[in-house]
């Protein structure tokens, strides 16, 4: 009986840790800058990217930004934060919760 409440026990608790799991989403944005004598945009690498609560002054998590100017900011409750980029402050709403990645759109750093 005691196996069988055990068992009982971590099922529960694993269902449990993949239902809070599922409930978070990811962010994934990419960085550029245009180039005036191309006329297109070119992504910027190794850029640090920052994700802040919208009360707090300390990121809760950072990231760069890879080769092609992508960044991932992975496992991130809904809610309200403030993304921030070489200084340039950006409000972001979080509030998809069964989707994979939250889509931002392109960040410019420069014209």
């Amino acid at each position: 009986m005691k196996r069988v409440k055990k068992l009982l026990s971590l099922i529960v608790l694993l269902f449990y840790g993949v239902s809070l799991y599922a409930q978070n989403t990811d962010i994934r944005g990419q960085v550029v800058n245009y180039n005036v004598y191309y006329k297109n945009y070119t992504p910027v690498s190794n850029i640090k990217v920052a994700l802040f609560q919208t009360k707090t002054t300390k990121a809760i998590k950072t990231t760069y930004t890879d080769a092609d100017g992508m960044y991932y900011i992975y496992n991130t409750i809904p809610g309200q934060y403030i993304l921030r980029i070489n200084s340039k402050k950006y409000n972001i709403n979080i509030n998809k919760q069964d989707q994979q990645f939250q889509d931002m759109s392109r960040i410019l750093l420069s014209k």
